[in-house]
């Protein structure tokens, strides 16, 4: 077990740290209140619960399947009060979740993420549903990481989170490129873009035979470098107050809501988007087409989409891609987006799908 304290965090990074989660938590009280994400249900419940019976602490699991309304946060608010501390296990949406309830409880509030490494095992930021967006100041007062369990976890879960975690890095990296906004603090912490760089590289060049080694439940320093790797940036992103992540061009996230909504679904799997809203991202930034073409072939060899049909829009008319630009420039999620014009949104999309198109059809596959 590696233990670390960050600001406002303990960190406890190893191999089945879930079979010890009650000997962790025990500071923060007896009683747990545990929201666990459907996928992880099978594979991490009976270790959580065996835990917990070789100790005085109690806890109570709560699979939260679909449960992601305002209504359903309001429901566990009230069965969360007869216990102690609140842990939430899983992906972003769960752990959002957990730690509005601990928030408005007033609770200590723990995380095992499991895409990898999450925002939401850092930030002050809470996106429960779509139609709500809250930002805080209080972080998490303890974050563990079972590398143990992400491998046992579907493989999904783990692609995932590297493929949230790139997102994260063109969040970070545009902001710290573009805004013109940046607090002094900020300022003096943009050499730390450079030791970024290499944690996105290094994902780059691992994060393909890392997800195999996971595959045949292999912990190799590989998969190991590459969780970090996601740590590091996710930390990165979320620690450095003042950082202008509002930025005209950070619109990862915006992209992927407007799809998302565009598609008329509802799910806790908040991340099938992503990968084509970063290509729209880079697309606006107007990077090189090298660096294009590289973020294409990763994300088409861990097996994600790149274009509109692979997310699940097959065909796209122009009165459709207005209202897709209109949805996207009417997130509130966009934050210093507002400056950009649904044409350019519009134009963006159309040229990453041609961009996905044109890769797929160099590589004679299916265009999805």
């Amino acid at each position: 077990m590696k233990r670390a304290v960050l600001p406002e965090s303990t960190y406890i990074y190893g191999a089945g740290e879930i079979e010890n989660l009650a000997e962790h938590v025990k500071n923060y009280g007896t009683k747990s209140f545990i929201l666990v994400d459907s996928l992880l249900i099978e594979t991490i419940g009976k270790k959580i619960s065996n835990s917990y019976a070789c100790t005085e602490s109690i806890c109570k699991i709560t699979d939260i399947s679909e449960k992601c309304s305002k209504e359903d946060v309001n429901h566990l608010i009230k069965e969360a009060r007869f216990y102690d501390n609140i842990i939430g296990i899983g992906s972003g949406k769960t752990l959002d979740m957990a730690n509005e309830i601990a928030f408005m409880k007033g609770y200590p509030f723990i995380v095992i993420p499991f895409l990898t490494f999450t925002n939401a095992s850092c930030s002050g930021c809470l996106d429960v549903c779509q139609e709500d967006y809250v930002m805080y100041s209080r972080k998490p007062n303890m974050v563990i990481i079972d590398n143990q369990a992400i491998v046992d976890a579907p493989i999904s879960v783990l692609i995932k989170g590297i493929e949230h975690t790139l997102s994260v890095y063109f969040d970070l990296r545009a902001a710290m490129r573009y805004s013109s906004k940046l607090s002094q603090k900020a300022k003096s912490m943009s050499f730390e873009l450079k030791r970024l760089n290499k944690y996105y590289e290094l994902i780059l060049e691992n994060g393909s035979q890392a997800i195999r080694d996971a595959q045949e439940n292999n912990i190799t320093v590989r998969l190991e470098s590459v969780i970090q790797a996601c740590l590091y940036i996710n930390y990165a992103f979320y620690s450095q107050e003042g950082l202008d992540i509002h930025s005209k061009y950070a619109i990862i996230h915006a992209v992927r809501n407007g799809l998302f909504m565009l598609k008329g679904e509802a799910s806790l799997a908040d991340e099938e988007e992503i990968s084509f809203a970063i290509l729209v991202m880079l697309v606006l930034e107007n990077v090189s087409t090298n660096e294009l073409f590289q973020i294409l072939s990763f994300l088409w060899e861990i097996g994600q989409p790149i274009t509109l049909a692979g997310v699940g829009i097959p065909t796209v008319d122009s009165g459709r891609m207005k209202q897709i630009s209109q949805i996207i420039c009417a997130q509130k999620m966009m934050f210093g987006n507002k400056y950009v014009k649904p044409a350019e949104i519009a134009a963006a999309i159309i040229t990453a799908d041609s961009l996905g198109i044109q890769y797929l059809m160099e590589k004679n596959a299916v265009i999805s």
